[in-house]
């Protein structure tokens, strides 16, 4: 039975915010990366299937106050921030490190075949203009590239 309820006054909760997003707009897509929109149809819970809310009543000398002080004000249409005081740190004395002694391996030689081949004539295709993303230039499979 209580959970019965529970289930209700969830259902409850939600039916406003399920009603607030069904206002009929033009949709437009932006981009490619953007969310696929999907169309919900509400249901009306009748009032005689919900449950009575309890009141709980507050002893407001027992509240404890605190004050909510300055905000920090950020721009949001930026993305300059201060870096703020820079920390010298020293380094210390350069100690020398010959590969093969103490912790330190020597390097793994890797045996190289030297081998000529014939390199065919590069493969031309045409490409779309770049897209952008955030402040950086790219293409990709979408512009005609093979591999990206």
């Amino acid at each position: 039975m209580l959970s019965k309820i529970k289930k209700k006054f969830i259902l409850f909760l939600l039916l406003p915010g399920i009603f607030s997003c069904n206002q009929q707009q033009p949709e437009k897509r932006i981009s490619s990366y953007a969310p696929a929109v999907t169309k919900v149809k509400g249901y009306i819970v009748p009032k005689d299937s919900l449950a009575v809310p309890k009141k709980i009543p507050v002893n407001k000398s027992k509240l404890k106050k605190n004050l909510a002080g300055k905000p920090l004000i950020v721009p949001a249409n930026n993305n300059i921030h201060i870096a703020g005081v820079a920390k010298v740190v020293i380094a210390g004395k350069p100690r020398i490190i010959i590969p093969g002694t103490d912790t330190f391996l020597l390097p793994k030689k890797v045996i190289a075949i030297d081998k000529s081949f014939v390199a065919g004539i590069p493969e031309m295709f045409i490409v779309k203009d770049m897209s952008l993303k955030g402040s950086f230039g790219m293409f990709g499979k979408q512009h005609g590239l093979k591999h990206h």
